[in-house]
C-alpha cells in the first residue's frame, strides 16, 4: 500500500501518551522537591528562632 504525501508519517499515539505522562511526573516531582525545600526551610528557621530564645533565657 503506497503512503499519501500528503498526510505524512503516523504519528504513535502511545509515544505521545508517554511523552506526556513523563512530563506530568516531572512536574509532580518539582513540586514535591519544592515543598520539601520549603519544609527544611521553615524547620530551619523554627530551631534558630528556638536556639536563639533559648540563648537569650538562659543569658538573662
Amino acid at each position: 500500500m503506497k503512503q499519501n504525501p500528503y498526510l505524512g508519517p503516523k504519528r504513535n499515539k502511545d509515544a505521545q501518551k508517554i511523552q506526556l505522562n513523563e512530563g506530568i511526573l516531572h512536574r509532580i516531582a518539582q513540586k514535591d522537591r519544592t515543598k520539601i525545600f520549603r519544609l527544611f526551610v521553615f524547620l530551619g528557621l523554627g530551631l534558630f528562632l528556638f536556639v536563639c530564645l533559648l540563648a537569650l533565657s538562659v543569658l538573662l
